[in-house]
C-alpha cells in the first residue's frame, strides 16, 4: 500500500511542475512584447512627439497668418494630421 500511495504522489508533482512552465514561458512572451514595443517607441517617436506639441501650439498662428508666411498646402495638411495623430508624417518633417 505504501508503493501506490508514493507512485501517486509523484504523478501529482508533475503536473504542477507543467503548469509552473507554461505560466513562465507566457510572462516571457509578453516582457520581450513590451520590450520591443518601448524600442520602437523610443526610435520612432521621440522627434515625433516633439513636433506633435510644438505645432499643436503654433496650429492657430500658421493658420491664422497663412497669407503671409505663404505656406505650401501640402505642409499646412501635415500640420493638421499631426494634429491628428499620424506616426508616419513625422519623419518628413524632421
Amino acid at each position: 500500500m505504501k508503493k501506490k500511495e508514493k507512485t501517486k504522489k509523484k504523478k501529482k508533482k508533475k503536473k504542477k511542475k507543467k503548469k509552473k512552465k507554461k505560466k513562465k514561458k507566457k510572462k516571457k512572451k509578453k516582457k520581450k512584447e513590451k520590450k520591443k514595443k518601448e524600442e520602437e517607441n523610443s526610435n520612432n517617436n521621440n522627434s515625433y512627439y516633439y513636433y506633435y506639441y510644438y505645432y499643436y501650439y503654433y496650429y492657430y498662428y500658421y493658420y491664422y497668418y497663412y497669407n503671409y508666411i505663404n505656406i505650401n498646402v501640402t505642409k499646412f495638411l501635415m500640420f493638421e494630421l499631426l494634429i491628428s495623430g499620424n506616426n508616419s508624417i513625422h519623419k518628413y518633417i524632421t
